[in-house]
């Protein structure tokens, strides 16, 4: 991807939101906190109202060494599909109305998913908000690494710790989490991105994200702040 981006964009990595700098750690980690956190209440709201059981004690969890190849996977997937997603797709539109920059490439990273496990209206739907909560954070932020590190740990907290499916793909995690019965809430097979439960938290995170976080656009629909920030 960076090499293909080097060759025929002829742009800084900057452009895609690759800013390896102070600003850029900070972002990293608020993203891998809020992924945790946001996930984290899905399966709390999820256990608390009935919709999953826990098959086993949170004081007894299922540790597993695999439990690290998890995180590694996780780390690539979370890295490569913001890259993609966000840093390409929304950089090379960077020059169209902003409603394309936030639509298209958000319908690609939703239609990613379109050949995966129990896929649905609801998943897809879920997947572009969450596509666009993605975006939104790289707007404001004018780098890639909110969105990366939120990817990360909503997707490894999701499976690899509460044990639910990930975007369909059933993962054996620290918890055995499985759907009381499956439905609209809970997502079913698809997991919770299959549900309105998550449909509502990221409606909220949208809100908030917009409402609170600090704006770094210097003007340029996309490659918001880079210009004001090191180029690699």
């Amino acid at each position: 991807m960076m090499m293909f981006w080097k060759s025929f964009d002829k742009k800084p990595f900057s452009r895609m939101g690759l800013t390896f700098n102070k600003t850029g750690f900070i972002d990293l980690a608020y993203g891998l906190i809020l992924g945790a956190t946001s996930i984290t209440l899905v399966f709390l709201v999820l256990l608390l109202t009935g919709q999953i059981i826990a098959g086993s004690s949170i004081l007894k969890p299922n540790f597993a060494w695999t439990l690290l190849g998890d995180l590694v996977v996780m780390i690539f997937v979370g890295i490569g599909e913001e890259m993609f997603s966000r840093g390409y797709c929304m950089s090379i539109l960077r020059r169209s109305n902003i409603f394309v920059v936030l639509i298209v490439p958000n319908l690609i990273f939703a239609l990613l998913h379109i050949f995966n496990n129990n896929i649905g209206v609801i998943p897809m739907i879920n997947l572009f908000l969450i596509g666009l909560l993605f975006s939104f954070m790289f707007l404001r932020r004018g780098n890639i690494w909110m969105p990366v590190g939120y990817h990360i740990t909503w997707n490894f907290f999701q499976g690899s710790i509460f044990g639910m499916p990930v975007s369909g793909s059933d993962a054996d995690g620290l918890l055995t989490s499985k759907p009381v019965s499956e439905n609209i809430f809970n997502g079913g097979g698809f997991g919770p991105e299959g549900g309105l439960i998550v449909t509502g938290l990221i409606i909220i995170s949208i809100a908030l994200l917009l409402i609170f976080a600090k704006n770094k656009d210097t003007g340029d629909a996309v490659a918001a702040g880079t210009e004001s920030q090191s180029e690699m």
